[in-house]
This record gives C-alpha cells, sequence and structure tokens, in this order.
C-alpha cells in the first residue's frame, strides 16, 4: 500500500479521539464549583471564562470577552483595582513557574452588587522573552463568607465591649468590696474591744456591787462580743479567699495536709484522736489556699468527734476517670443528710453554737476555693454515723491520660 494515502478509519478514530477530549475539557470546565479564566497581561482582557462566571457575576463568558480592556475597571472595586494593579501585577515577573499568587478582590454584578471573589492565579504562558502574558485562575465567590467574617467581628466587638464593660464594674465591686472590709475591719471592731473590755473591767472592778445574775449577763456580753470578733476574723477570711490572686503550681498535697496539721494537732493534744493518712497524690492549685481547704476540713473532724472517747479520722485519695478525688472521714457526730445542700453556704450550720463552736463560714470558704481551681466537693453523714467530705480537683495537666486510639 502507498504510505502516502492515510488509511481513512485511523482519520476517524483520531478525530472522535479529539471530539471526545474536547467534550471532557468542557465538561470538566463547567464542573468546576467555581470561575476558571485566562487573562491576557498584554491586552488587559479575559481570552476565557467558564460559565461559573455568570453564576457569580450575572455576565456570560461571552460577555465578559466583549469588555476587552475595560473588564477589570468597570468591575473591579476600585481599591481593590488599585491594589491589583500595584501590588498583583508586578508580582507575576516575579514568581516562578506554576507558583500560585492569591488575592481576594470586589467585583460587581449584574444587578449592581459587590461579590468578594477569592482567586488563585498561575503563569499560564510567557512571552519569547520570559515576560509573563496568560494568567490562568481560578475565583471561588466567598461573598457569604466574608458576610459571616464580618458578623463575627461584629459579635467579637461586643463581647470585647461587654467584656471591657463587666471588668469595670467587677473592679468598681471590689473597691467597695475593699472598703467595706475595711469598715468591718476597724469600725466594728472598735465597739467590740470597748464591749469586752469593759465587761471585764465591770466584772474586776464591781464584783461585789453585782448579784450572780449580773455577773452570768455580764459574761454573756463578753462571750458574745468574742463570738462576734470571730465571726468579723471569718468573713473577712471569706472576702479574702475570693479576691486573693492564686499562684497555680504543682502542689505536694501531703506536705499541704502536713503543714495544717500542725496547729491542729496541738490544739487537740490530750485528746485520744488516731490518725489514719494515706497516700495524696500531687494536684494543680494555690499552695496557700489548698492548706486553708484542708485545715477547715480536718479542723471540722476534729471538732464533731469531741465526744467521742475513741476517735478515728481518716484522710485519703484515689484518682477517678479525670479528677482526683481527696476524703476526710470521722466517726463524729454525722448529720442529717437531707440537709448536705445547706453545708457549703455562709452562716449555715446543722448543730446549734451550743453543742459545736464555729461560725458557719467555714466549709464555704472551703466551696470557694475548690470552685476557684475548678474542683467540687460534697459531704455524705448519717446522725451519730460520722461523715465524709470529699473534694475532686482535675488531674494536672501531665498526668492527664492520653485518649484513646479511634
Amino acid at each position: 500500500m502507498d504510505e502516502r494515502f492515510e488509511d481513512p478509519s485511523e482519520s476517524t478514530s483520531c478525530e472522535a479521539t479529539l471530539t471526545e477530549g474536547n467534550h471532557f475539557i468542557e465538561s470538566l470546565l463547567e464542573v468546576t464549583n467555581g470561575i476558571l479564566y485566562i487573562y491576557d497581561l498584554a491586552e488587559h482582557r479575559n481570552v476565557f471564562a467558564n460559565e461559573g462566571i455568570q453564576r457569580s457575576l450575572g455576565y456570560s463568558a461571552a460577555e465578559i470577552r466583549e469588555l476587552g480592556d475595560s473588564v477589570l475597571p468597570s468591575l473591579m472595586h476600585p481599591d481593590d483595582h488599585r491594589h491589583y494593579i500595584g501590588e498583583i501585577v508586578p508580582r507575576y515577573s516575579q514568581v516562578a513557574d506554576r507558583e500560585r499568587i492569591v488575592n481576594r478582590y470586589r467585583m460587581k454584578n449584574r444587578s449592581g452588587d459587590w461579590r468578594w471573589i477569592e482567586s488563585t492565579e498561575i503563569v499560564y504562558r510567557r512571552d519569547a522573552d520570559g515576560a509573563p502574558r496568560l494568567i490562568m485562575g481560578l475565583g471561588i465567590d466567598i461573598t457569604e463568607r466574608k458576610a459571616a467574617e464580618k458578623e463575627l467581628e461584629r459579635h467579637r466587638d461586643h463581647l470585647e465591649e461587654l467584656v471591657a464593660q463587666r471588668t469595670a464594674q467587677l473592679e468598681s465591686a471590689n473597691k467597695e468590696l475593699d472598703a467595706f472590709c475595711h469598715s468591718v475591719s476597724h469600725d466594728l471592731r472598735a465597739p467590740l474591744r470597748y464591749l469586752d473590755g469593759f465587761a471585764g473591767l465591770l466584772v474586776s472592778s464591781c464584783r461585789e456591787d453585782l448579784s450572780d445574775e449580773g455577773c452570768r449577763y455580764v459574761d454573756i456580753v463578753a462571750s458574745y462580743a468574742k463570738r462576734m470578733g470571730c465571726l468579723i476574723d471569718d468573713l473577712l477570711e471569706f472576702s479574702r479567699t475570693s479576691r486573693q490572686e492564686m499562684s497555680m503550681q504543682q502542689v505536694n498535697m501531703e506536705l499541704v495536709l502536713r503543714e495544717a496539721l500542725v496547729p491542729v494537732q496541738s490544739a487537740s493534744r490530750g485528746r485520744n484522736i488516731e490518725w489514719r493518712i494515706g497516700k495524696l497524690r500531687p494536684v494543680g492549685g494555690d499552695h496557700n489556699l489548698l492548706r486553708q481547704v484542708w485545715a477547715n476540713l480536718v479542723e471540722n473532724a476534729v471538732k464533731y468527734t469531741a465526744k467521742k472517747d475513741a476517735a478515728l479520722i481518716e484522710i485519703g485519695c484515689e484518682p477517678v476517670g479525670t479528677e482526683i478525688v481527696f476524703s476526710v472521714r470521722d466517726n463524729g457526730a454525722g448529720f442529717d443528710p437531707r440537709y448536705a445542700d445547706r453545708l457549703f453556704g455562709v452562716f449555715q450550720r446543722l448543730h446549734r453554737s451550743e453543742e459545736f463552736e464555729g461560725t458557719g463560714i467555714g466549709l464555704a470558704t472551703v466551696h470557694r476555693i475548690l470552685s476557684r481551681h475548678g474542683g467540687r466537693i460534697w459531704a455524705e453523714s448519717a446522725v451519730d454515723q460520722g461523715a465524709t467530705f470529699r473534694f475532686a480537683l482535675p488531674v494536672p495537666i501531665q498526668e492527664a491520660p492520653s485518649p484513646e486510639p479511634s
């Protein structure tokens, strides 16, 4: 066969392949979720755009081409066009082939509304001297995203304004609280000192002129003056624990407990108390504030076992999930479990002051300190069956268990 003549069947096959290839490319261009375009830098016009441009801007690809070199000046926002000419165009000469340039700008659609476009572009073709000629880009309409970002920014600004207001209110409240505490500490203590002092003088210098009943009345006045002084001290301590700046660190709970036990055991010397203390895990927190927690809880245990010939106080801890749970158990007077929730409120007492001394602020202080540490406290008991106080603190971050692999 003469090789100068082509086999018609081969020619038909090539044409079919080209047709199929063109159809594939055209389908790919139209299915792309965005605006695919080619821009001629020399002639300042779009030489190609898929139908995605009509979905976003309302103009067909043909209309965009007809605009010629006025396409960007007429449709791009003036501010963004100046940025494009001054910042983006010079970069085309600096980037390597296939190095991406990302830009955000506003384009006016057929209705006159501004649409935000985020484009990713590369230099598609260069002139013989290597200068960039054609730019290929993919633009995504991000108008809704920009609106959401603006709304989020508005809410963030509003939130910052609210935080600033609340901070100012908190600072003002703290100043008022400081003034109140100063007044309580000084203005109320002075009359109490006078009451206590003059009651003592009355007894010492005028006892012969007082009946036994009169002396008893004076003793009552003095005792209540002292009780009021203790109440003021506890209130001020409760206030300080709420406002005291926390110094967070790893806290050795065994050391903190030993420090808290020194004055408690000294004050209860002579009593038959058995202490059972287990191993305590370290936690993250403020050393001094956590010492107050232990001091209040062990003082409570000692106080409410006072009527026991043989007192037993057990202290321990165990990890439970993401928390470490500490416990203080005693075999003392206990309390009615129906009123357990009242224990941690200010001035809440489940026993008469004639039975057990106290102001009802110690456990409220414990609750406040643990809350500031992200912890919690609860109690279990029955009347004359002792009580168990448990408090939980988060496991330190370095000890937290790693999540199970999925």
